[in-house]
């Protein structure tokens, strides 16, 4: 939910002027005070602040919408921080084709420091729309469609992923921090319990499941990577019903079980750090089912006929990727735990919650195949 920016304290005025300045570079001839804007804050996180501007006073700057110039009454503007864990470049691009080809926000203008976007009148995804066939469908075949999206970033760093989560982000002084016996993490988890992070070690398992992601014949695809809930919209106009993606901060060439098993993980939950069980295999078939129809309307009939591209195939991905979806959530919990105090113990309980479940699921799948 957005809120009026209306503090006066010195970051917020310069903040306001940045804000002003992006606005006045829109269009040729456009120029508005800071008494034709309202600043509303969506999202101010680690890496990026989201505002959105509402135009005032009969002020309206003229943007291309793709095929027409137009005028707009709001739009959304991302500030970068500096030094973010991902590639601002890469971020920029990657909105750009999107935005063109209609998976996401359209972009108006980009700077070395922000990104100027299309405010969009959406919902995010939710666990009704899990439930709803025509929403399902519509999903997995947007999915299709971006995973079929060529941007000229590189192919072949997929790997890179695996490396930061599981050498870069959870490295030794990371495990130090939650298993050594005084450190901050394992008094925590003592303190609320957590006894099945205790008695079975994360570290451990984040090497077998590395061991199993690197075995799988690899069907590289352009990925969101970071394809929770929050970040599909559901468009639902008077003509037609649509779905977009937004947040490519993170976005680039991976496996596509990545973003197929990051939405089997959060599929029809009422809280994302939950131990409430994953869907059944009907359903995970269900969406393979429409996620392959569509493949076969962008590449052909003979993409079925490859044995990579089988639903039993895609079924092993899917489930193999929504124990790496499980094991995030769990390490940026245990991330947490030891970095924000104020939330310590609310991180803590959501990783025990989180990683109850990955074994839950894990002993579920142990023999069906799925592990090498």
């Amino acid at each position: 939910m957005d809120s009026i920016i209306d503090e006066q304290s010195p970051s917020m005025l310069n903040r306001d002027k940045r804000l002003l300045e992006i606005c006045n570079q829109l269009s040729i001839g456009f120029h508005v005070t800071i008494d034709d804007i309202e600043i509303l804050r969506f999202d101010q996180g680690r890496v990026s602040e989201i505002y959105r501007i509402v135009f005032k006073n009969g002020k309206q700057p003229i943007v291309n919408d793709g095929s027409n110039q137009i005028p707009i009454q709001q739009l959304v503007i991302k500030l970068f921080r500096p030094d973010p864990p991902y590639n601002p470049y890469e971020s920029k691009l990657n909105s750009l084709i999107t935005g063109f080809e209609r998976l996401g926000p359209r972009i108006y203008l980009t700077g070395d420091d922000y990104i100027v976007m299309e405010y969009i009148d959406a919902k995010a995804f939710s666990r009704q729309n899990d439930m709803d066939e025509k929403f399902v469908q519509l999903l997995a075949s947007r999915l299709a469609r971006f995973h079929s999206l060529q941007v000229p970033i590189t192919k072949n760093s997929y790997k890179d992923r695996y490396r930061y989560v599981f050498e870069g982000w959870a490295d030794e002084k990371f495990w130090q921090k939650i298993y050594d016996e005084s450190s901050i993490g394992m008094n925590a988890l003592r303190k609320n319990k957590c006894h099945t992070i205790i008695d079975y070690n994360v570290r451990m398992e984040c090497k077998f499941l590395r061991a199993q992601i690197e075995s799988i014949d690899p069907v590289i695809v352009f990925c969101h990577q970071d394809l929770n809930h929050s970040n599909i919209f559901i468009i639902n106009d008077k003509q037609q019903m649509d779905i977009k993606f937004i947040d490519f901060d993170y976005s680039g060439y991976n496996l596509r079980g990545m973003d197929i098993g990051r939405y089997f993980a959060d599929c029809e939950k009422f809280e994302q750090y939950s131990d409430e069980g994953i869907i059944g295999d009907e359903k995970m078939l269900r969406f393979i089912h429409y996620y392959l129809d569509e493949n076969c309307h962008i590449y052909g009939q003979n993409y079925r006929h490859d044995p990579r591209n089988s639903s039993n195939t895609l079924l092993r991905e899917g489930k193999l990727f929504v124990l790496f979806a499980q094991m995030i959530d769990i390490l940026f919990c245990l991330w947490e735990t030891i970095t924000e105090p104020k939330h310590r113990d609310e991180y803590c309980i959501w990783a025990e919650s989180r990683y109850k479940e990955y074994r839950q699921f894990k002993a579920r799948i142990a023999n069906e195949n799925i592990f090498q």
